[in-house]
């Protein structure tokens, strides 16, 4: 394999061929890629090569740059940006990236808080962007045909905004306890299986669109506590199949002292499926019109507007 190891600099810009990388990218310096392609051509199987930024690193992808897969597209590459480096992507598109639930397997993980992140077109990956560090903006991106999820949250202070996720098992997923005082707002969150699996308070839903998921618009678990102190406010929730707001038959799956206000969730299969631990919250200004419930309750009771 051709190891590319950048310990300078390298600018690739407004190049006319294909940039094919038979082995590892690791950035130890700066590397940009402006209007051109990277296919990483691994052979032989998932992981077999892939982009590592280290902590000295700087890497910058913008003006439509192109970072795909190689000649065998079953093989998937890793895309590692470490912690303390430097990373922005504006305006460019990133396919085939991970291929497993496993650190460094995610897809496009990042350890860093990102300088920019807007305007990418994020498709067909595992997962589409990772988020482990504090204090990122994600704005104006399609995240597309992910497979398992659009936009995965560990991290705290993160602002997603005006974002179009569609077509993956989970639109966006906030993590148990370590996704907190995150703002999810204007994104539109269309045809996933869940819209937003929520596993983690102090956290703001704020004038989104989550339509026609085959499960749940908004999805609520945790495996060790409560999830208190979420404002659901001003989105629309609608054409959901398994429900517009609902909870996990298992685990710590309540809501606990959080606001529902100003909300339009019409044509679900059920509004708001509230189970035992769903318990002092403030519902205010909804319009809700679903079939056969507005809410249902654990006891087996509903209610309709």
């Amino acid at each position: 394999l051709n190891e590319t190891l950048i310990d300078g600099t390298m600018i690739i810009k407004n190049s006319k061929n294909t940039i094919w990388q038979n082995g590892n990218l690791t950035i130890n310096g700066d590397y940009s890629l402006i209007n051109s392609t990277l296919r990483m051509n691994g052979t032989s199987y998932d992981g077999s090569l892939g982009i590592l930024v280290n902590t000295t690193g700087n890497m910058i992808i913008r003006d439509n740059s192109n970072i795909t897969n190689g000649q065998n597209i079953t093989n998937k590459y890793f895309f590692i940006v470490s912690f303390g480096s430097n990373f922005s992507m504006n305006y460019s598109s990133l396919s085939f990236a991970g291929w497993a639930d496993v650190f460094g397997q995610r897809g496009l993980d990042i350890n860093t808080t990102v300088k920019e992140f807007r305007g990418n077109t994020i498709a067909n990956n595992y997962r589409g962007v990772v988020l482990y560090a504090d204090n990122n903006s994600i704005e104006n991106n399609t995240f597309l045909n992910n497979s398992d999820i659009g936009i995965y949250i560990y991290s705290k202070n993160n602002t997603i905004n005006k974002n179009l996720v569609m077509y993956s098992g989970i639109g966006v997923r906030l993590i148990d306890l370590t996704a907190t005082n995150n703002t999810l707002s204007n994104n539109t969150i269309f045809k996933n299986g869940n819209g937003i699996l929520l596993q983690s308070g102090n956290n703001n839903l704020d004038s989104n669109n989550i339509t026609y998921s085959s499960n749940l618009g908004i999805y609520t678990i945790s495996l060790s506590e409560l999830i208190q102190n979420v404002v659901i406010y001003n989105n629309i929730i609608e054409h959901n199949t398994g429900g517009g707001i609902g909870q996990a038959v298992s685990g710590y799956s309540g809501l606990l002292n959080s606001l529902i206000k100003k909300n339009m969730i019409n044509n679900n299969s059920i509004g708001i499926y509230a189970r035992s631990l769903f318990v002092n919250n403030l519902f205010q200004d909804n319009i809700m019109n679903n079939t056969p419930w507005d809410i249902s309750f654990d006891d087996g009771s509903s209610s309709t507007n």
